[in-house]
């Protein structure tokens, strides 16, 4: 981390860590200028502590208005596969994959949309 003196602007590295949580006072070693240095924000970059939902609980998630979200979803990953496939540079790989895509998305989609708690429509192989 790069400290800037807001006396002299002389430019300091630390390690970050030596700030705690609520911040610290710092000291220039140039100009001997005293300021309360604030810890960084956290990065957006940084990643998020996320627990994938199995399936099951997925369906006791209350939503407004599941079978509009499925729909969106379904035809999402349709044009997908889709667009795999009618791509400018074919590959035999990919057209494989779009193609059992678009099979799955054309087996399971209205049967998920017609019933949101259908697992076997929402979870195919």
């Amino acid at each position: 981390m790069i400290l800037n003196c807001p006396e002299c602007s002389t430019r300091f590295a630390i390690d970050a860590q030596a700030l705690r949580p609520d911040g610290r006072r710092v000291q220039c070693g140039k100009c001997e200028h005293i300021w309360f240095e604030e810890p960084p924000a956290p990065s957006a970059l940084e990643p998020l502590s996320v627990t994938p939902l199995e399936p099951e609980e997925q369906s006791t998630i209350p939503t407004p208005n599941l079978p509009a979200i499925t729909a969106a979803v379904g035809f999402d990953a349709l044009s997908h596969s889709l667009e795999a496939y009618c791509c400018a540079f074919p590959h035999p790989f990919a057209d494989g994959v779009a193609l059992q895509g678009m099979a799955l998305v054309n087996e399971a989609l209205v049967a998920a949309y017609r019933d949101g708690a259908d697992l076997s429509a929402r979870c195919m192989p």
